[in-house]
């Protein structure tokens, strides 16, 4: 039985009411698609993605902008995360602990909930289904009053050997805030990935019930380059067409064994030209940092390959420099 158990610390306006703004910053280069995809913070908008973290990982990430994809409205997401795996008897499972804080004009809302996702719950041979849920206690701090309430959501994610389908309904359990007139408002997500060795293929179509039942259809794509030292340079793009907003998104990213770094930027193409700028960094411990035996005659194999060229290039270099001698030797004979 694997364990996930991940403690979040997010902010993000109350505009988006308890669910849908701009995760993190891998997250909203690709289009903010994130309903079937394998990043550190997707278990926020689909409980069952957490079950795909194998290893411990902890993590950091801030987004700034002027807009959500719902609304044109400011909006600043700084977010934790932390996962630790185990394994108990023959069930996979992630537990997951989270707090919320957020801040938006005269309202105040804070999120703690515990959650959890399975680990190829059904196998399948080559696929597996996935569940998860997420338990929520809710406060809002408004004009008018504070209010708590309790909410809940759900998660499934079907995989196959490069393919991931999701489906998520934020908010399902969806508390009422009376005095305020607030609803967090339902949230449903349906999401695809597809995972190749040199790209990542993202897509999702949002439907939200608050403010109006508006969508956005979202698409991304990550491009990755292996250097020869080990690291991983990825190159991110995304585009999101909704009935309130639409936005393009671009980042750039650097992996090595044990760490992530991404930059995201992100602009409305819609309302106000406005620029999101945000900035993630994930640690990876224990066993992601251990490199495998195939990775380690990989790297003894490249310093070789690297060593070879330079002793061949100065075998060459003495060469060169040998011929020159004969022949000035051969002219002071003649």
């Amino acid at each position: 039985m694997k364990i996930l158990i991940s403690v979040i610390l997010f902010s993000s306006p109350a505009f988006s009411f308890f669910g849908d703004y701009f995760y993190d910053a891998k997250i909203s280069a690709a289009g903010n698609s994130c309903a079937a995809s394998s990043s550190l913070f997707s278990f926020v908008c689909n409980p069952a993605a957490a079950g795909e973290q194998r290893e411990i990982k902890s993590g950091v990430s801030y987004v700034n902008s002027n807009f959500t994809p719902a609304a044109q409205v400011k909006n600043s997401a700084v977010s934790f995360a932390s996962v630790i795996p185990s394994r108990i008897k023959v069930y996979n499972m992630s537990y997951s602990f989270g707090y919320l804080s957020a801040y938006s004009g005269d309202y105040e809302t804070k999120t703690m909930y515990l959650g959890a996702g399975s680990w190829r719950l059904k196998d399948y041979g080559g696929e597996s289904l996935d569940a998860g849920i997420n338990l929520k206690s809710l406060s809002l701090k408004g004009p008018k009053a504070s209010e708590t309430g309790l909410g809940a959501d759900l998660g499934a994610v079907l995989r196959t050997e490069d393919l991931n389908l999701g489906i998520s309904l934020i908010n399902f359990k969806e508390p009422s805030f009376k005095e305020n007139s607030v609803k967090p408002g339902k949230i449903i997500k349906l999401g695809a990935a597809k995972n190749k060795e040199d790209y990542s293929l993202y897509a999702d179509l949002t439907k939200r019930s608050f403010p109006d039942n508006n969508y956005t259809i979202s698409a991304g794509i990550e491009r990755f380059f292996r250097t020869y030292e080990g690291s991983t340079v990825s190159a991110l793009a995304g585009l999101g067409a909704g009935d309130n907003k639409s936005f393009i998104s671009f980042g750039v990213g650097y992996e090595k064994m044990s760490y992530n770094l991404v930059y995201s930027l992100i602009a409305s193409l819609n309302g106000p030209l406005t620029l999101t700028n945000g900035f993630s960094f994930v640690f990876r411990f224990g066993s992601s940092q251990e490199e495998t035996e195939y990775q380690k005659l990989i790297s003894r194999e490249m310093k070789y390959r690297k060593d070879l060229m330079v002793s061949l290039d100065r075998n060459e270099q003495a060469r060169i420099k040998l011929r020159r001698e004969l022949e000035d030797t051969r002219k002071e004979i003649e």
